[in-house]
């Protein structure tokens, strides 16, 4: 499965660079129909017993495994797409848990952000801004005005690594870089997120837990 992620949008780019929704920009990704046809062990790691105490420990409500992503992301060393400091909007609360499949150094592009304080110490103008990621981006010269940049915090480390973060809460990015970078990210919200709505899948249904089926929002219908 990994070999298969070779880096074929290296050099072209697609849609608005500036939108920081735009993982086009910057990245392979495999989403979860493509995880269940070939790796469907990473796909179901997202509904482990463990990941849904945590996931439900913080928001306080039963979570929904919303979606994974394996991704490479290419090193471009441009700041674009979800490179751009942003806020994630899907629901008031969005845990991420990301998995390093390679080392991660301070160059290597590792999840960088500000702390909630500092994050919450910006104007509701600037904070908009993040939340559209689009069209006036937030970059890294601006951000170093708003907050120094050694208040700024990475997640570095060898393979294996686990970041957990509320992307919902913080601003965030991915640390430009010129190298590459393979994680796995599992994203847990709500039952009824802001956006976008999800439903119940029961591909699994004969080998899961009551509790795993309730949990499993994460949609692997391929795109027509």
């Amino acid at each position: 499965m990994l070999a298969e992620l070779e880096p074929l949008g290296v050099g072209r780019f697609e849609g608005d660079l500036s939108d920081g929704r735009n993982t086009a920009a910057h990245c392979i990704s495999v989403d979860p129909p493509e995880l269940l046809a070939k790796a469907p062990q990473a796909l179901l790691a997202g509904l482990d017993e463990t990941l849904l105490d945590l996931a439900e420990g913080y928001l306080g409500v039963p979570a929904a495994f919303a979606t994974v992503h394996l991704r490479k992301d290419l090193g471009t060393d441009q700041q674009v797409g979800t490179r751009i400091w942003h806020i994630d909007t899907e629901d008031h609360r969005v845990l991420r848990v990301i998995v390093y499949l390679d080392h991660v150094g301070i160059d290597d592009g590792p999840f960088e952000y500000i702390p909630l304080q500092q994050t919450n110490r910006q104007s509701a103008q600037i904070k908009d801004r993040g939340y559209r990621a689009a069209g006036d981006p937030l970059l890294d010269d601006e951000m170093a005005t708003l907050v120094p940049r050694a208040e700024w915090r990475q997640v570095t480390g060898p393979r294996g690594t686990v970041a957990i973060a509320d992307n919902a809460r913080l601003f965030h990015h991915g640390r430009p870089h010129s190298s590459q970078r393979l994680a796995l990210i599992y994203t847990y919200t709500s039952r009824s997120p802001k956006y976008p709505q999800l439903h119940r899948n029961p591909c699994f249904d004969d080998r899961l837990s009551k509790r795993q089926r309730a949990s499993f929002f994460a949609d692997t219908h391929p795109e027509a």
